[in-house]
């Protein structure tokens, strides 16, 4: 109970009845998207400062989102400046994504930080195939990795009629900068540090099987995508949430994903529910993870070698 602690008693009420008195020198404060969870007793206690969404723009997000890239790798941002700048194809998209989708809320900073960790694996991929930004066809394929990562990051939430409508927007864009390319850019096409032209049709990544076991995933255009997407956040230890209804191969496709490459990454699998608890995902964590000191003497959790032999990404 956090109103005996905002009053003069300045006494702060655990859940389990312990009472801490908080020092004089200490103060509150909260940072919140709304107070619709507030009640009046805490709002009578509190002085309340908004801060309007408009005071923002989207344009200063981009720019900023943008700033991240670029303190990240110069040369990477550097190649894609013209889309983040105004009325760049950056922010068209992430407008765009603003209309909604499953998510209820969308906010212009999942679209843009989605953007930041999938640009950063692409920029991975440039490395590994020693593509040069700074030279014409490096260019081209920092360019064609923000078209292919838009579409994911502002479209990864929307149902299959939005995502061909971002896609035409894209594709659209892409032409303005000699980067088109036949078919829907994410959903027909990816962006391929091994294509000669960077541009990769998903279909090409499906293998020929003829026979397939009761555990296995059958490929297809839409689980190389999921499961690229999937990889690829993970890569970067960016946060994936995968949501469809029962059945409709969650749980497989994070399975093949993570499968294609065991030498990185140790999965622990926690199934949730109603009465899941904090405890819970601190148990599942103990058991797999241990802590360790940094050389700035910060400490953080990593795999247990006993377990995980040399992986360093749960």
């Amino acid at each position: 109970n956090l109103n005996s602690a905002l009053d003069d008693n300045k006494v702060l009420t655990l859940p389990n009845g312990e009472r801490i008195a908080v020092p004089a020198d200490v103060r509150f404060v909260f940072e919140v998207e709304d107070l619709s969870r507030a009640t009046p007793a805490t709002v009578s206690r509190c002085g309340v400062c908004h801060v309007d969404a408009e005071l923002v723009s989207l344009q200063d997000r981009v720019e900023s989102c943008y700033r991240r890239l670029h303190a990240d790798d110069a040369a990477f941002a550097g190649a894609a400046q013209q889309l983040f700048a105004h009325d760049g194809i950056v922010g068209h998209a992430v407008a765009f994504s603003m209309r909604g989708g499953v998510m209820q809320s969308p906010s212009p900073e999942q679209s843009l930080n989605a953007l930041t960790s999938l640009l950063l694996a692409a920029r991975d991929d440039a490395a590994t195939h020693r593509i040069d930004p700074t030279t014409k066809r490096g260019a081209s394929f920092v360019r064609r990795s923000v078209y292919a990562a838009l579409f994911w990051s502002c479209g990864g939430s929307m149902d299959n009629d939005d995502r061909i409508k971002l896609g035409d927007l894209l594709n659209k864009a892409a032409s303005k900068t000699d980067d088109g390319t036949d078919g829907v850019i994410g959903l027909d096409v990816r962006c391929a540090a091994r294509a000669p032209d960077f541009w990769e049709a998903w279909e090409s990544r499906v293998p020929l099987t003829e026979e397939a076991d009761l555990n296995s995933v059958v490929p297809t255009a839409d689980t190389a995508r999921h499961e690229a997407l999937v990889e690829a956040l993970c890569r970067r230890r960016s946060g994936s949430l995968l949501c469809g209804p029962p059945g409709s191969g969650k749980t497989m496709t994070c399975d093949h994903a993570l499968a294609s490459n065991q030498a990185l990454y140790a999965r622990a699998a926690l199934a949730c529910a109603a009465g899941t608890k904090a405890s819970d995902v601190a148990r599942l964590l103990s058991e797999h993870c241990e802590l360790k000191r940094g050389a700035r003497n910060e400490f953080s959790l990593v795999p247990k070698k006993a377990l995980h032999g040399e992986r360093r990404i749960l």
